[in-house]
């Protein structure tokens, strides 16, 4: 409901309660008791440690409650503001005159209105265009006036001009990557202090804030909208070092000059640093650097190129592993490019399909004025390529295994020859488990033959194996013995002359050598085995010998009438005996 009214309150230092509400808009004093008890203790930036979070001069602070309101708390340093009353006696009290100068002014309304995106716009915003009576300006007891929506978002900052600030920020992998290893846990980034010390609208928290929120959606949410996974939208982009307390009620992401100093009650936030490696290397590293490397191509409709990838996954996990593997939102950030022709022409990595084109001849320069040398071009962010030995590769097969559905069969395939085209190659380690995984389930071929488009599919399965530059010998005698045991399954028969096509030119040629002979039908005098000595007839025990000896010597017409008659002639024979 976007007509609700979003009231405010001004919070200045008071010698009792050091930072308290002076003014608000809530008719009822005991609305405003209730809100003022529950965000005081955030109004001001704690001066302990003399860290640079006190010296900022602005922050803010978003906050969600369960009962659906939230509260956006914008915190200020400012010289010119109205002394608050009680100054001079609170002075007497040893107030410090950094409080004295601090202002905070609270925006409330319902979270479904007052949302994350929208408390970030307006954190970036010039107050001026926002309040008609400036934080720092209201006088003890001066009425303040509930604010419309369409006011705000009016007179907001443009998403546009935070989306260019937040493409450019650095540090978002690892941000990323922290928050979707848990998304119910706490994260504290921690950033330079003259960065800590910078304006609000201007700061890199912010616009780190606005690049997460906007790509983590399509993971994190619902279809409509509701968060998942225990993901929270509180923020602060400045606080003091935390020194204790309970780490449950930090905001989901807080922006800090220096880490943890203290041990928290329970689990403690997770600390990160915008240089930090985005996680070990795994899936979460993979989709924290590629969901960083697509915002900052794309911008805000990166999360558009994200849905469609991450759609019918059941799990966080699933979805992680989807963006990690994904051929669609690595060919969008990176396609495939022609080397500049001034340099030398970079060899593709493996699984790249773009040929490389000769380089034009070069053209006399016309006689003119001479010009500066020529701009190098701007090339798109590259893709962060796995490492050799890729753990990921042998975790598919692993999965695959595991999953019998054809669309399973199918997505997990794919995911594989995504992976491989983004350079994933297998160590020794990795070669040996998918080769005991493909042996074990006879190379899949059943599953994937009945796919669509099954012998691509197929050669994707075995590019990784078959790319590898040892192993040869393993992979040389199972074909062997396939091709002695009744020939190849036609699909992966067929998957070899594709692979001869996708192979870098050593493979390849080997593969022709060594393997593409197993492919070849088989003769069907080479399927008949050849004619051997007769088996020596068994030995005959003498008992055998007696019980057969009727059946052998009698007419079967005899044996017959013997087998329908014996019970009569048995009761003639007794009563013979008995008579």
């Amino acid at each position: 409901m976007t007509d609700a009214p979003i009231h405010q309150i001004e919070f200045r230092w008071d010698p009792d309660y050091d930072l308290t509400g002076i003014a608000w808009s809530f008719e009822s004093r005991t609305q405003f008791e209730s809100w003022n008890t529950r965000l005081k203790k955030h109004a001001g930036v704690s001066a302990r440690g003399r860290s640079a979070a006190a010296e900022a001069p602005s922050s803010a602070v978003y906050l969600t409650y369960p009962d659906g309101m939230a509260a956006l708390i914008l915190r200020s340093v400012d010289p010119r503001a109205m002394s608050p009353g009680n100054a001079v006696s609170g002075a007497g009290r040893g107030a410090g005159a950094d409080r004295l100068h601090l202002v905070a002014r609270a925006l409330i309304g319902l979270s479904t209105t007052l949302t994350a995106d929208i408390a970030m716009l307006i954190a970036a915003s010039d107050p001026r265009g926002i309040f008609s009576r400036l934080p720092g300006q209201v006088g003890r007891g001066s009425p303040l006036q509930p604010m419309s929506f369409s006011h705000l978002i009016g007179n907001a900052a443009a998403p546009e001009d935070l989306e260019e600030r937040a493409r450019r920020a650095p540090g978002l992998a690892a941000l990323l990557a922290a928050v979707l290893e848990d998304p119910a846990r706490p994260v504290t980034m921690v950033l330079p202090p003259e960065e800590i010390r910078g304006p609000v609208a201007s700061s890199r928290a912010l616009a780190l804030l606005w690049a997460s929120r906007r790509i983590l959606k399509p993971l994190l949410t619902d279809a409509d909208g509701r968060p998942l996974d225990g993901w929270r939208a509180a923020f602060s982009t400045c606080e003091a070092p935390l020194t204790g307390g309970d780490g449950r009620t930090e905001p989901a992401v807080a922006f800090r000059d220096r880490g943890l100093e203290g041990p928290p009650l329970h689990e403690g936030p997770r600390e990160v640093r915008p240089g930090d490696p985005a996680a070990p290397q795994g899936d979460l590293s993979a989709a924290a650097g590629l969901l960083a490397e697509a915002y900052a191509a794309f911008g805000d409709d990166a999360a558009r190129l994200v849905r469609p990838v991450v759609q019918g996954c059941a799990t966080l996990q699933d979805k992680i592993l989807a963006v990690a593997c994904s051929k669609e939102i690595t060919e969008a950030i990176d396609p495939g490019r022609v080397p500049d022709a001034r340099q030398p022409a970079r060899v593709p990595g493996r699984g790249a399909r773009w040929s490389p084109v000769p380089a034009p001849e070069p053209v006399p320069a016309a006689a003119g004025p001479a010009v500066g040398p020529r701009p190098e071009p701007v090339r798109a962010p590259s893709v962060p390529v796995p490492p050799r030995g890729d753990r990921h590769l042998v975790r598919l097969y692993q999965l695959l295994r595991e999953t019998t559905a054809p669309a399973g069969t199918a997505r997990i395939v794919d995911w594989v020859a995504a992976r491989t085209a983004r350079g994933a190659v297998l160590d020794r380690e990795g070669f040996s488990s998918v080769l005991h995984v493909m042996e074990g389930e006879r190379w899949f071929a059943d599953r994937v033959a009945g796919l669509p488009d099954g012998t691509a599919r197929m050669a994707a399965l075995m590019e990784p194996l078959f790319a590898a530059s040892f192993g040869d010998d393993a992979l040389e005698d199972r074909l062997r013995r396939a091709h002695a045991n009744g020939g190849l399954a036609p699909v992966i028969a067929d998957a070899l002359g594709v692979l001869a096509a996708r192979l870098e030119p050593d493979r390849a040629d080997w593969l022709a050598e060594r393997c593409l002979g197993y492919a070849l039908a088989q003769r069907a005098e080479d399927r008949t085995a050849p004619a051997g000595p007769a088996p020596a007839p068994p030995q005959e025990s003498v008992v055998a010998a007696a019980l057969l000896l009727p059946g052998r010597w009698l007419p079967g017409t005899a044996v017959g009438f013997l087998v329908w008659t014996w019970p009569a002639l048995l009761a003639v024979l007794v009563v013979l005996r008995l008579a």
